[in-house]
């Protein structure tokens, strides 16, 4: 494909150091955000009654073009399945439109890409706010966070997911509840070592007895929402985490 560009290491290096909104981090709980990429269709339904179930909502970021599909043979959402997301009390932001690599894309590519799917968020949500968004593959460089950081309220991409003291809004990180992230020594490590005032981030992609290499069980979801639970750690949407630290950080500026 013509519009495909190397990943430089150095425009990584720099889009960790530069273009960077920092976000204060704190006070008496640590906060965790369950994201789940894609939305396949088991997401939508059996992750989202989980999350339910335990008074908790999610974040959902969606690629338009996926709607209605087939993913690695594994349905993906619908039209209606993201409107009873969004009325139940779910986030659903952006995961651009067709799941391209904003790494390796070119400029114009990525910001139609972005436009596209801000444009299927708001004829099918009536979503008029700056998305959320997650890098498809979690891939960045300098000039995608530039990019995002004009068009996004966030960008999220993949590891490093305990934030803590502050958080780049334009380079969030997460940890992978899939493959061996899913397994329970990994995760409740990553709890146990949660202290107030942190954020962590957790993604996924179907949630099935079944589940492939990317996603987790139901029984796998609900430890960890339990354990979380247990711990005294709030579970929030991404857009809503960030108002709570805003929140916070201008009680504590007054």
């Amino acid at each position: 494909m013509a519009h495909l560009q190397p990943i430089s290491r150095f425009s990584r290096f720099m889009a960790r150091h530069t273009q960077r909104q920092w976000l204060a981090l704190g006070g008496p709980h640590a906060i965790i955000s369950i994201t789940f990429d894609d939305i396949l269709a088991s997401a939508a339904q059996a992750g989202a009654r989980i999350l339910e179930a335990y008074g908790c909502r999610g974040t959902f970021y969606v690629a338009g073009a996926l709607t209605a599909g087939l993913e690695q043979g594994r349905p993906t959402h619908t039209l209606d399945s993201l409107r009873l997301l969004r009325a139940r009390g779910h986030e659903i932001a952006s995961h651009g439109w067709g799941h391209i690599d904003y790494a390796r894309a070119a400029k114009s590519a990525a910001l139609a890409d972005l436009r596209q799917n801000a444009g299927f968020l708001h004829t099918y949500l009536a979503t008029d706010q700056p998305p959320h968004f997650a890098y498809p593959f979690g891939r960045y460089d300098l000039a995608s966070k530039r990019l995002t950081r004009r068009q996004c309220g966030s960008a999220r991409i993949l590891g490093h997911g305990v934030h803590r003291g502050r958080a780049d809004l334009h380079l969030l990180g997460c940890e992978r509840f899939y493959g061996p992230g899913r397994k329970a020594a990994a995760w409740q490590a990553v709890l146990h070592a949660l202290k107030p005032g942190d954020w962590l981030i957790i993604s996924t992609h179907e949630v099935e007895d079944t589940c492939g290499p990317y996603g987790c069980t139901p029984d796998e979801l609900t430890a960890f929402i339990q354990a979380a639970q247990q711990q005294r750690h709030r579970v929030l949407p991404v857009g809503e985490a960030i108002d709570h630290f805003t929140r916070l950080n201008r009680a504590t500026a007054r």
